[in-house]
């Protein structure tokens, strides 16, 4: 057997033909054999002195051999175990036997002997086995496109691979192509294609280029994060797409926390971006976000500046609320804003006539540039009198003139936007409802009809 036999089959995967998987346990199995009858005899202290040699110590302090690369005095480089030889001598598995005996004399580098021929010991490969199972870790590098490691088990509830730490990661994955993935899960029933299980972070993905630090892609829940304790249920950092869900049909992203204190979906940005952003094509009730509270809370809650680009609808007239002036620390405060069937702009204040009964008031200069269709209200203050607009709004003024003078008069305009985005986007006072909202209703309770009558019902968990 020729040393490639054995090398070519690093590399082959568990779903290779049967006769192929037969080859190679065959020659596994061999490799084992012939490892043991080779290289247990000088395993250690426990190994009797034989033909006059010295039994080597339990691990070899240094694992290096001499600069020309030859571990062993009598494993040249044309021996098929010349590679396994050294390998299991750097690894402190096996360390043969001091030179100097009968027949083996001490070269240049004082190399020890590893006896290839003798025999070995079920004790002796008890410890070969203890040795080799102690090893830090395995490395398998490959250069075939074949999967090099395959774990599968028939057990139902058992697990194809496990690794545990008690330091570092329990188990990494790295990729250096730009298609594939570090870390790739399939699961062909109802499971999960990776699932984690932590007391910290459950599942955590970056990414340093422009791919995903976590990507999910699923028909039922792409991503799924659960924490009941007080940590993240999924966090993601990517100088890309921190987490990215696409689901064909449930949520693409869904987080849960059990906890009152924390979220279920949480969202950081500390630079100039989003904490969470949301985007969608839907039309109607359809929004990129979506917030509901069962109980007595709120939907949606900011605690900071709001900027609405577009428009914003309400069932009930728009309010402000604030500390109640009175009590602020028992009491709010809650005022309601007017509504109107037109887009209008309110200006007020107060002016008194001169002695000629005449007055002029100064609007702000976007005012008339903002307005058209000016609408007017004037109020004698203090005594009676007559007052009347004398001219309307030019130049971003007008005129007030009363029949008497040193006349104090409260006055109020209302405008009508005609900016360009008001008439781009002008007020549609009646509307018919979109076809798949009709039949449905804002509060279904106040017309008689059940729950699931609602516009906005929250869509399956």
């Amino acid at each position: 057997m020729e040393p490639g036999d054995i090398h070519q089959y690093k590399g082959q995967s568990a779903n290779q033909p049967s006769k192929d998987r037969s080859r190679l346990a065959g020659l596994a199995l061999l490799f084992v054999a012939l490892l043991a009858a080779a290289a247990l005899p000088g395993a250690g202290a426990a190994q009797d002195k034989q033909s006059g040699g010295q039994a080597q110590p339990d691990s070899n302090p240094t694992n290096s051999c001499p600069p020309d690369g030859q571990c062993f005095a009598d494993v040249p480089p044309s021996s098929p175990f010349f590679n396994f030889a050294n390998s299991v001598y750097r690894d402190g598995v096996a360390t043969g036997y001091q030179c100097g005996g009968p027949g083996e004399p001490c070269d240049q580098y004082s190399r020890p002997y590893f006896r290839p021929a003798s025999a070995v010991t079920r004790g002796q490969m008890s410890k070969f086995a203890d040795l080799a199972r102690k090893q830090p870790g395995i490395s398998i590098d490959t250069a075939s496109s074949l999967v090099p490691i395959y774990s599968r088990t028939s057990v139902q509830d058992g697990r194809g691979m496990q690794a545990e730490s008690v330091n570092g990661n329990g188990m990494q994955g790295v990729s250096y192509s730009s298609g594939a993935s570090g870390v790739f899960g399939v699961n062909t029933v109802n499971g999960f294609g990776v699932a984690g299980n932590s007391r910290g972070q459950a599942v955590f993905g970056e990414s340093i280029g422009g791919d995903y630090g976590v990507h999910g892609k699923s028909a039922g829940t792409a991503v799924f994060g659960e924490s009941t304790g007080g940590n993240i249920g999924v966090h993601g950092k990517s100088s890309g797409k921190g987490v990215f869900g696409e689901s064909t049909g449930a949520n693409a992203v869904q987080g849960t926390s059990t906890s009152s204190s924390n979220s279920g979906v949480y969202g950081l940005n500390t630079n100039l971006g989003f904490g969470i952003a949301g985007r969608s094509n839907g039309t109607g009730i359809f929004a990129a976000v979506f917030g509901e509270n069962t109980g007595s809370g709120n939907a949606g809650y900011f605690a900071g500046n709001v900027v609405v680009s577009g428009t914003c609808c309400a069932s009930a007239e728009g309010t402000f609320r604030i500390d109640h002036p009175q009590d602020p620390a028992n009491k709010y405060l809650t005022q309601a804003a007017v509504a109107a069937p037109e887009m209008l702009n309110v200006y007020s204040g107060n002016v008194t006539t001169d002695a000629g009964g005449a007055a002029i008031v100064t609007l702000p200069a976007y005012v008339e540039a903002l307005n058209t269709d000016f609408r007017y209200q004037l109020t004698v203050v203090g005594r009676f009198a007559q007052a009347i607009v004398q001219t309307e709004v030019k130049d971003n003024r007008f005129t007030i003139a009363t029949d008497k003078p040193n006349v104090k008069v409260s006055w109020q305009i209302t405008g009508v936007r005609h900016d360009p985005y008001a008439e781009a986007h002008p007020l549609a006072v009646e509307q018919t409802k979109p076809t798949n909202e009709q039949g449905l209703y804002l509060h279904p309770e106040l017309y008689g009809q059940p729950d699931s009558k609602r516009v906005d019902k929250a869509p399956e968990k």
